[in-house]
Parts: C-alpha cells; structure tokens; sequence
C-alpha cells in the first residue's frame, strides 16, 4: 500500500474517519512494508523531538558563554537566573512536545509506541541430527521472521502436541506473540498462562499479556500486571511498565 507523509500523521494524529482507520488498520495487518512503515514514523517523531531538546540544549549553553560577566554578586546572581530560566524552558519546551506530539492517544497508538517485536536470532535451535521438532521449530521461527504469522502459528503449535526437544515455555511464548499479532488476544493470554513460573520468558510474558489486555481494552487487568510488574525488583521491563501505566490510568 503505497502511502504519505498527510496519510501517516492523519492515522497518528487519530484525525482519520472511522472507515478510514479501520481500512488503514486491516492494511497494516497484511502488509509487512506498512506496518514498518508506521512504526518508523513513531520512532523518527521521537527522534525529531530529542534532537530539538539536544539543540535548545546547546543554544542555551552557548548563551551561558556569551554572558561572561565579571563577577560581583549582582552579575552572578544574573546569570544563575538565566541559568535556571533556560533550564526551565528546556523542560517545558520538552514537556510540551511530549504531549502534544509524542503522547499516545489511541490503543492502537499505544500498542504500536510499547510493542518490541522478539528478536528470534537467538531462538534457533541446532542438532547434528535430523530431530523433527527442531527442523519446525527453526522453519517457524523463519516464517515469523518473514511476517508469515499463519504458517509460523501452526508450526508451533504443532510443537505443543507431542514430544518435542524445544523448551516448553519458549514454544508457548512464541506462539503468543504470533497470536498477538494475529489479533487473537484470548488465545494469546493462553498461550501465555502456560508459560512456567520458572521460565526464562516469564518477565516477557507479563509484559506482552499486559499489551495484549490493553488492546483489549481490559483496562483494569493491565493495570493491575503492570503494577505487579513494576514492584519486582530488576524486572527487565520495569521502567516500560512505569510509562505504561501513566497512560493506562488516563484512559477513559
């Protein structure tokens, strides 16, 4: 789907008619390129905003150097209110993109800001021998590479029915993302139940099952994991679970 610059921020902005977002979301669903797209042009808003922080930053630093006063107690005094004002501004300034520009203000807009695609290259399983389960655990986890999430679900779920050499809670994560990204949320937060408690892939399950009750609109489920995210010393997605949550509890 070839689209522009007016289409995106219309789709970000939420300022499309609800025929045209629901047209642009089943777009997004089965083109791989679209869906990138969209989120690049998340991550490059974010990096715009930075980047006017850094050189509002630098402007005030080369203000502070111009003001080289001699010193005496009313100049100094001058120039830690400068000091202070500029740095007030920064913030302000920073604020205030954040809000307007950078906020969230849809679950869709959410998902897309919290969601990090699993990096599978370190999934792969190897054997010198000729394991069935290992030669479709390595071909689901090529499909899910290449966005083919029906063909990469099925293989993994082949995985759940019999004997397999792959850790069990590693095949039920990965067949709850690709439920997740399917769009099949109840069957996602299932998978995700069978994960062991003892898992390796227990801090990301809490995490991924609190998007999928945000999609979901389950607003109180999500609020009620992210803060149990948030109170567990080092979890790994703590500090996503805390922004989380400042969104989450403003929603309607």
């Amino acid at each position: 789907m070839k689209i522009d610059l007016e289409i995106l921020e219309k789709f970000c902005e939420d300022s499309m008619s609800k025929a045209e977002s629901e047209a642009f979301e089943k777009a997004m669903q089965t083109d791989a390129e679209l869906s990138n797209e969209v989120k690049s042009y998340f991550l490059s808003r974010s990096a715009i905003a930075n980047a006017s922080n850094e050189r509002l930053k630098k402007h005030l630093d080369d203000i502070g150097q111009d003001l080289d006063l001699a010193y005496d107690p009313k100049t100094r005094f001058l120039q830690y209110m400068l000091a202070a004002a500029g740095i007030c501004l920064l913030i302000g300034v920073g604020w205030i993109m954040m809000y307007y520009f950078l906020r969230p203000r849809t679950i869709d807009e959410i998902f897309l800001s919290y969601y990090q695609r699993p990096d599978v290259s370190e999934f792969s399983e190897r054997s010198l021998g000729s394991d069935s389960s290992l030669l479709i655990w390595n071909t689901a986890l090529d499909n899910f590479s290449k966005q083919e999430i029906h063909k990469a679900s099925g293989e993994f779920e082949q995985l759940t029915n019999g004997q397999s050499d792959i850790p069990f809670s590693k095949v039920y994560f990965m067949l709850a993302i690709c439920y997740l990204e399917s769009k099949d949320y109840e069957k996602a937060i299932a998978a995700f139940d069978h994960i062991r408690s003892e898992s390796n892939f227990t801090y990301a399950m809490q995490y991924y099952k609190a998007l999928c009750f945000i999609k979901m609109d389950k607003k109180q489920e999500a609020i009620d994991l992210l803060n149990n995210i948030k109170h567990q010393t080092g979890h790994p997605y703590g500090k996503q679970a805390k922004r989380l949550l400042r969104i989450v509890n403003k929603m309607p």
